[in-house]
């Protein structure tokens, strides 16, 4: 490889661009592919994944075995079963340790199988708990394995419990009767998924999140720009029905489309992308509903072309963005 590329830190494809700009021959592109992605690096990478498959697949045997066997086990086997399968999850997390694949991945399995457990005494028992009260109890038998387990996987499943949790409890204790707004919910389910972006981000270089920022990253963004889009997209739709929350986190979610394409772009084209489908996500409907009141085939044809003309423009300024950073994805 010539001189002026060995102090760049370069990606395969960062070869094949070259190669195609013809600065390098066909020899030097395949001696420099074996050095980035050694063939031990692909035999570890496939092992995770085969393990991390295995483990997901044995869940939801267990999970199809306890439904199909639900009737002929009684009440005290169907205990037996998930308290047996609980407790070898624990043990087997506890004695491989954090420190390992197989032991985090114990881990999580255990921590699923807790909720599995909360679903069969419920089912058993017929207790009367709410839903949020299964996922909050879930949230927090979660929760107890993170202090030890920094394991982002862990982290992330149980972030999205609360999520969950959240949300059932609003709609099934906050809310009023009869009211079909949860303005209150995206605002505090959107202002809480900001702060913990925003948390992650001042600290995402440490190295067991450094390992996973790639997909915690997008999952927070995700549940951010979800949980902002809805309630403007309802805005620019009928904005003669809003108040001043809505026009508030309006506000909000376009100061998170602005800051996040600042500090993204041009080394994470996936979260850009991300931002422009919560962009065109809140405008189309409000733009179909001028287009398509009246009813006319004008009206439809101009909203087709205007879908069109929007996600077009969405992939041609991604291109843009990948030709002059050299594309780094994330």
């Amino acid at each position: 490889m010539s001189e002026e590329f060995k102090q760049q830190r370069l990606r395969p494809r960062d070869l094949f661009v070259l190669y195609e700009q013809k600065r390098l021959d066909s020899e030097t592109l395949a001696s420099g592919i074996a050095d980035l992605q050694p063939v031990e690096r692909w035999t570890l990478w496939l092992s995770r994944q085969m393990l991390l498959c295995g483990t997901a697949l044995l869940l939801a045997g267990i999970f199809y075995l306890l439904a199909f066997n639900w009737e002929l086990l009684g009440r005290f086997s169907r205990h037996a079963v998930m308290l047996t399968l609980f407790g070898a999850a624990t043990v087997l997390a506890l004695y491989l340790g954090p420190s390992r694949l197989g032991g985090n991945l114990a881990a999580l399995a255990a921590t699923v199988l807790s909720g599995a457990w909360l679903a069969v005494i419920g089912q058993i028992y017929q207790t009367g708990a709410d839903a949020w009260q299964l996922f909050a109890t879930w949230t927090l038998l979660c929760a107890l394995w993170l202090p030890g387990w920094r394991f982002a996987p862990l982290w992330a499943f149980c972030w999205l419990l609360l999520n969950l949790s959240i949300c059932l409890y609003w709609f099934q204790v906050l809310q009023a009767p009869g009211a079909s707004d949860p303005i209150g919910l995206f605002a505090s389910l959107g202002s809480l998924n900001l702060l913990a972006l925003i948390g992650f981000e001042t600290q995402c270089q440490r190295p067991w999140l450094a390992q996973a920022q790639h997909w915690l990253r997008h999952q927070l963004i995700m549940l951010t720009l979800f949980f902002l889009t809805f309630p403007a997209m309802t805005t620019f739709l009928e904005p003669e029905a809003t108040g001043v929350a809505d026009w508030l986190l309006l506000l909000v979610w376009g100061a998170v489309l602005i800051a996040g394409y600042i500090h993204y772009h041009p080394r994470h084209l996936g979260i850009v992308a991300l931002l422009q489908l919560s962009l065109i996500s809140a405008l189309m409907p409000a733009a179909g509903r001028l287009l398509l009141d009246h009813g006319n085939t004008l009206g439809y044809w101009g909203f087709a072309l205007l879908l069109i003309l929007a996600f077009g423009g969405a992939a041609w300024w991604l291109s843009v963005l990948a030709g002059k950073s050299g594309g780094e994805q994330g």
